[in-house]
């Protein structure tokens, strides 16, 4: 896939098992000021991925995301829903404000803010590039 997620090995019923994925959680790294942003690009990259692929995540978070010198991979997709759901602009904007927000609130000197209406409108219009293009004066 395009997107950055665990590859399934198995499942029986409703459980699935997924390959190890290497690296830390997003909630519990700490990124040098001089990695913040590039890491946000990257996550919202796979958002951008995802959705050209038919999809939005729709749960969003630092829990579902991995982080290692490779890049993110991003989890937990049983709530994602395909871009013609008649919720899905509104998911994903709340995807994109999650992540932001997430951010700002862990590293407020290196994200400013961000208009994550028109960010979520980059990410669906496959126009994304850096959240920097975002931010707000």
């Amino acid at each position: 896939p395009t997107v950055s997620v665990p590859q399934p090995i198995d499942h029986n019923r409703h459980a699935i098992i997924m390959e190890r994925v290497d690296g830390v959680e997003l909630a519990r790294s700490k990124l040098e000021d001089g990695q913040v942003v590039p890491v946000l690009d990257l996550i919202l990259a796979e958002v951008a991925a995802a959705y050209d692929e038919g999809y939005v995540h729709a749960d969003m978070s630092e829990y579902n995301v991995f982080v290692n010198s490779e890049g993110v991979t991003v989890f937990d997709w049983p709530q994602a829903v395909p871009v013609d759901h008649e919720n899905s602009d509104d998911l994903l904007e709340r995807d994109v404000e999650n992540t932001v927000g997430y951010f700002q609130r862990k590293y407020p000197h290196s994200v400013a803010a961000v208009d994550t209406s028109a960010l979520a409108d980059a990410v669906a219009a496959d126009s994304f590039e850096s959240v920097r293009e975002f931010a707000e004066s």
